[in-house]
């Protein structure tokens, strides 16, 4: 038996301080065994979190016992993340960011067994330095891993900040990392769909190991199971300026000064060209002029855009800017008089006063869509006042669509529809240019049903960067009940706090690399046949399985 002593770190479980409620006792049990090649792993920390909630005081602990076994018992039904806490080990884990693990979906009563094979991590370290051969010292490293396509795609180092930065003498160790291929470098530079933002006046150009600043010429670094590799040695570019970015914001019907007003910048998405993605507020206001000045703004491409306060009924255009190499001076942005928007969110058929007490304390999300360039709008999302009564102002013109806002607050609560003068609007709302709108209501189901089920694969694997996630919607609204989940990797999912009635179970997914994996849109399209509709009560539990075969063009149910 191999004997192994494992130093437990718990600080590198991420900690989120926020309210919740005490994980009441359960029926189910979740128990298996860690390994490390093939052999019973002793002595090592196994913690069970619920998903989505990253409080200590809600997770489970266990440790293996000599023959490398865990236990948890009383567990509520649920979905959790099952990880260990080994640093310098390395286990699988379905998830891109937050806590590292195996997702379970738990049914009542259920005893899962699970197996966790731990593998030693392979190292990477070296030295960076500038082109004079002086440290570069307490810099942060960026780790991409390299895809089965070659492609780049984005890798969660841990919460523990210090441990890709280097030290006084400009050398960084990497541990714990998973075989592989990697690209490796440190600095700053503006990609697509992303903003980077720097209070400093100079930076380091984003350099690649050996030393390329374009990442077609960048080396890639071969990580090998339990193998140190070292001498990745990195030589960055000299220092490099950020520049400022300034102008003035009037109002458009009067060209009078905007005071006060906060300014953002952005990238434009790479998917949607009339959308401002990533964006950047870093206290950048208007004076008494309505001038702006915002500084340290590294060179790319960008919008700009103004936010006005809630009470303010007015929008901004973005504008398009781009720095190179010299300050950004007298941008023009005006502010537009837009629409507003009012109404009121009540609960279906509410029988129970308590719980038609709590929509007052849900808050939603509203989004619009527009033909022109728009930015995401800090008024959202908005509170309800006491009667359930809402005022949304500033509006552009397009199509807007609403969503409640996940919290503790509007647990239980689904958007079933959205109606204007009492007719169903399917497709969002259409807002013209200074409109009025009234006679506004959505429509809030409670529930407390659960749908349970297996998602089947046949006729091939997933590619490596694709995320399937399960889904309830209304046949008649299109609008999704609950929340999403992923299945475990036994294909169980699990949706709940579902409203009662008739709901459609979909299939959709996304993919975690910068660009889509080959056969990708071919792969949605056979998404969308998988469907299957079934009826939910409360307090009870549905079931429906799925089957995804991969080898046909069309979907297909079971």
């Amino acid at each position: 038996m191999l004997k192994l002593k494992f130093l437990l770190v718990m600080s590198l479980l991420p900690v989120f301080v926020c309210a919740q409620t005490p994980v009441k006792e359960g029926t189910a049990t979740v128990a298996g065994i860690v390994t490390l090649k093939g052999e019973p792993a002793r002595n090592v920390s196994v913690a069970l979190q619920p998903y989505g909630q990253y409080n200590q005081k809600d997770t489970q602990r266990a440790t293996t016992d000599d023959a490398g076994r865990f236990r948890f018992d009383r567990v509520k039904a649920g979905r959790y993340v099952l990880g260990v806490v080994a640093p310098g080990f390395v286990a699988t884990s379905e998830n891109q960011y937050g806590p590292q693990g195996k997702t379970i979906n738990l049914a009542d009563g259920e005893n899962a067994q699970v197996e966790i094979p731990l593998r030693i991590g392979g190292v990477i370290t070296g030295r960076v330095t500038d082109s004079r051969g002086n440290p570069i010292v307490g810099e942060g490293l960026q780790l991409t891993r390299l895809n089965e396509q070659g492609k780049p795609e984005p890798l969660f180092l841990g919460p523990n900040g210090m441990f890709y930065h280097t030290d006084d003498r400009g050398i960084y160790r990497l541990y714990g990392l998973q075989a592989g291929r990697y690209l490796i470098g440190l600095g700053f530079e503006q990609r697509p769909n992303s903003i980077t933002m720097t209070t400093n006046r100079v930076y380091y150009p984003f350099t690649y190991y050996p030393s390329a600043t374009d990442q077609s010429e960048a080396k890639p670094v071969e990580v090998t199971e339990g193998r140190e590799t070292a001498g990745i040695d990195i030589v960055v570019s000299g220092l490099k300026k950020n520049y400022d970015v300034s102008g003035r914001v009037t109002y458009a019907e009067n060209n009078q000064p905007a005071v006060g007003i906060e300014l953002g910048y952005g990238s434009i998405s790479t998917t949607d060209k009339n959308r401002v993605g990533a964006s950047a507020r870093n206290n950048f206001f208007t004076n008494s002029a309505g001038e702006f000045r915002m500084q340290n703004v590294l060179p790319g491409k960008y919008a700009i855009f103004a936010q006005p306060a809630k009470e303010d009924n007015s929008y901004s255009e973005p504008l398009m800017f781009e720095i190179s190499d010299g300050d950004v001076e007298s941008l023009d942005l005006k502010l537009h008089r837009g629409s507003s928007l009012s109404g009121v969110a009540a609960i279906e058929n509410a029988a129970d006063p308590a719980t038609a007490a709590k929509v007052s304390a849900i808050r939603f999300y509203y989004d619009i869509r527009s033909q022109t360039l728009t930015a995401s709008d800090n008024r959202s999302p908005f509170s309800l006042a006491a009667n359930g009564g809402f005022t949304v102002k500033g509006l552009p013109p397009g199509k807007l669509s609403f969503s409640i806002m996940a919290n503790e607050a509007a647990k239980g609560f689904s958007l079933l529809r959205i109606e204007r003068d009492g007719a169903m609007l399917r497709d969002g709302i259409d807002v013209g240019t200074g409109e009025q709108i009234t006679g506004v209501r959505l429509v809030l189901g409670f529930g407390s049903g659960v749908v349970r089920g297996q998602l089947k694969l046949a006729g091939g694997a997933l590619p490596e960067t694709v995320t399937l996630l399960v889904g309830a919607r209304r046949p008649d609204t299109g609008l999704t009940v609950g929340r999403t989940a992923q299945p475990d990797p036994r294909g169980i999912f699990r949706l709940d706090n579902l409203p009662p009635g008739e709901v459609e179970i979909y299939v959709r997914s996304f993919h975690r690399s910068p660009e889509p994996p080959p056969g990708y849109e071919e792969f949605t399209k056979l998404l969308t046949g998988i469907k299957q509709r079934i009826n939910v009560a409360n307090n009870s539990e549905a079931q429906a399985d799925l089957l995804l075969d991969l080898s046909r063009k069309e979907g297909n149910q079971q």
